[in-house]
């Protein structure tokens, strides 16, 4: 696993270097810093302290990657002014992840559920690791059945399972995002006045339309990009690039 963590690394820095802008949704948070690592010390008095032990990937992830991006959370600052690379808005220190008095017990569920408000904060057996905005929560499982699994939660209190342990869940992000990253230059071939055609044509790719209100929309996995329609023909009206992942 440890070389499992290695590559994940190398993902990051590769990402790091050709995201400088910071299109990646919510790169501009965490700006893809990473924090030192933490000591065995530090993780085991954590463990002690919760009566928990945390999943083997991401305990190895801080023990030799790093933990949030190195900077103390102070009095009136916001969870994302310590986060390091990472999903949304990236990961939160290992300090910052406990919300619960519950987290010892076992996390209850198994599939995704709808939970009363105000519960989302106060789950048995997981801690919180990151958010990606609008309300959405994402919880790593350390006590019960679900053991070691991301859970993902927005802001109609409902939870669901990713089926990915930390490494698999920031891996497939990193990935992700370095593909979409690479297909960023196909955006300035477009133009308003192109026809869908066109615009299949100098991207490919699969695309489909999709009305929302009075707009139609033309999109596809090819460009990180959003296309307004207009006119009976379709036209292109308006491109809009836009932060993604």
């Amino acid at each position: 696993m440890k070389s499992e963590v290695l590559e994940l690394k190398e993902l990051i820095d590769r990402l790091r270097a050709a995201d400088q802008s910071f299109y990646v949704f919510g790169a501009k948070s965490h700006r893809y810093e990473i924090g030192p690592p933490l000591p065995e010390s530090e993780l085991s008095s954590y463990e002690s302290r919760y009566g928990i032990t945390l999943p083997e990937d991401y305990r190895l992830y801080l023990s030799m990657v790093g933990d949030g991006n190195g900077r103390k959370l102070r009095p009136g600052d916001g969870l994302h002014t310590v986060t390091g690379a990472g999903p949304g808005h990236g990961i939160y220190p290992l300090s910052e992840t406990v919300n619960s008095h519950r987290v010892h017990l076992p996390f209850p569920f198994s599939r995704k559920v709808e939970l009363p408000e105000g519960c989302e904060g106060d789950l048995a057996g997981a801690i919180e690791i990151s958010t990606q905005g609008c309300g959405t929560r994402v919880n790593l499982v350390v006590a019960g059945p679900e053991f070691g699994k991301v859970w993902e939660g927005n802001e109609y209190y409902q939870f669901a399972p990713t089926n990915l342990n930390f490494l698999s869940w920031m891996g497939q992000w990193a990935e992700n995002a370095l593909t979409m990253l690479s297909k960023w230059e196909l955006v300035k071939k477009l133009s308003p006045g192109m026809t869908k055609e066109q615009v299949v044509e100098v991207v490919g790719g699969e695309w489909r339309e999709r009305k929302s209100g009075r707009w139609w929309f033309f999109e596809g996995p090819t460009i990180p990009a959003q296309i307004v329609l207009s006119g009976e023909n379709g036209v292109v009206s308006v491109i809009d690039p836009w932060p993604f992942i």
